[in-house]
């Protein structure tokens, strides 16, 4: 199961890479996927992903930092889940609005989280 971790890892790295690089093609993106996929997938996404930490976090490195991400992560599910998707469009659009370059901060954070999991998953 930690490959599964290794795999969110890379992936978030990777999307986080393609942010500060080119924020504009990841900003374009998020604007272009709209509607009811897009929150349902967030949703989704959390859950699994804070069920799989919750579930694992003892064969993981940083096993307590693990289940709190894994937790933090399920609940940030439901709360997506519970504020909706017109809500969850409206954080979209703030972020869509922000600038360049706060853009690429956050993207920097997404990078670390990414290679956070990574490591955790070795």
């Amino acid at each position: 199961m930690s490959i599964i971790v290794l795999i969110f890892g890379i992936l978030i790295a990777l999307a986080g890479i393609v942010g500060v690089i080119r924020p504009n093609l990841l900003l374009s993106t998020l604007q272009s996927w709209q509607g009811h996929g897009r929150w349902l997938v967030a949703v989704i996404v959390r859950l699994i992903m804070g069920l799989i930490l919750i579930e694992i976090s003892p064969d993981l490195r940083l096993p307590v930092v693990m289940k709190v991400i894994g937790i933090i992560s399920f609940v940030a599910g439901i709360g997506l889940l519970l504020i909706g998707q017109k809500r969850m469009d409206l954080i979209v659009d703030w972020f869509l609005g922000v600038s360049e370059t706060f853009a690429r901060n956050a993207m920097v954070f997404v990078i670390l989280f990414g290679v956070l999991l990574v490591y955790a998953s070795y």
